[in-house]
């Protein structure tokens, strides 16, 4: 017997890990976005990536820097801005540090140029999603207005019925799609047709059954959404086409999701699929970890 949900916990702590450049300033508006919405402690971190000297003139233009950069949002009404200056390998550092301060959601940014997207992609944003344990947020556009469209890939996994959950909790008010891709190969019958309508059907069964799982989990008290929608994209394909697909044709400000810690083969899959999706999709982009 199910119990009633528990009331959301919207994340406490955000870490926004930054270059220093102009490439981040959009990172930056969306997590102090973020902060605000969800009341939450933001971490700003600069990862120097190769040690130096605590005195050196490196750390201290970067210390200097990470002071120019959050003094103007001193005043905002944010419960609490930090800002911290670490050294060694970033992504490692990066994860370590998210997991020390208890970090809910680690915020980075993701250049729209593609032969920095390249680069960036078989660094450290790509380490991040094959490895997260935290939840990531990759920000690829400029902030004009909270997330409003929010697409979420969804299977019958553990990963998605929690990625989905807390998308819908996260982000109370926005319009969610869950998207979800199929495969049919060879069917092997006298009548295909009727073999991969079969499929199909139970597909969106399946589906629809987790969508009734995870608007139950998210109607509960304190301040999850009651009354959300979820509407279906279905459509034949690899995950990463069809979620591009999706998104060019419908306007989506933020596409979802969900990972696990797990090891071995099925890490690596989902971890190749995300990274396909950074590259194609041309919109922000969230991994939520479920600690399966």
């Amino acid at each position: 017997m199910t119990g009633q949900p528990s009331a959301p916990v919207f994340p406490k702590k955000l870490l926004l890990a930054t270059d220093l450049t102009p490439a981040c300033d959009r990172a930056f508006d969306r997590a102090i976005e973020l902060a605000r919405l969800w009341r939450a402690h933001l971490v700003v971190l600069h990862v120097v990536e190769h040690a130096v000297a605590t005195k050196s003139p490196q750390r201290k233009a970067a210390r200097l820097l990470l002071e120019r950069l959050v003094k103007h949002h001193r005043d905002d009404p944010l419960p609490e801005i930090s800002h911290h200056l670490a050294s060694g390998p970033v992504a490692q550092t990066l994860l370590a540090f998210a997991q020390k301060l208890r970090c809910d959601i680690l915020v980075t940014g993701l250049p729209r140029v593609p032969s920095i997207r390249e680069r960036l992609i078989g660094s450290t944003v790509k380490h991040l999603t094959r490895e997260p344990r935290v939840s990531v947020l990759c920000v690829r556009n400029r902030v004009s207005a909270p997330y409003r469209s929010i697409a979420i890939a969804v299977d019958a996994s553990e990963p998605a019925r929690h990625a989905l959950e807390r998308a819908v909790a996260l982000f109370p008010g926005c319009s969610f799609t869950a998207v979800h891709a199929y495969n049919i190969g060879f069917v092997g019958t006298a009548n295909p047709g009727s073999a991969i309508a079969a499929y199909e059907a139970s597909r969106q069964s399946a589906i629809h059954a987790l969508l009734e799982c995870a608007m139950d989990a998210s109607g509960g008290g304190g301040d999850r959404p009651r009354g959300a929608t979820i509407q279906t994209y279905f459509r034949h394909g690899d995950p990463d086409t069809v979620m591009s697909t999706f998104v060019q044709q419908q306007p989506t400000d933020l596409v979802v999701l969900g990972t696990h810690g797990r090891r071995g083969v099925q890490r690596a899959l989902l971890g190749s699929v995300a990274e396909r999706v950074l590259q194609t999709v041309p919109c922000d982009i969230l991994t939520i970890h479920c600690h399966a």
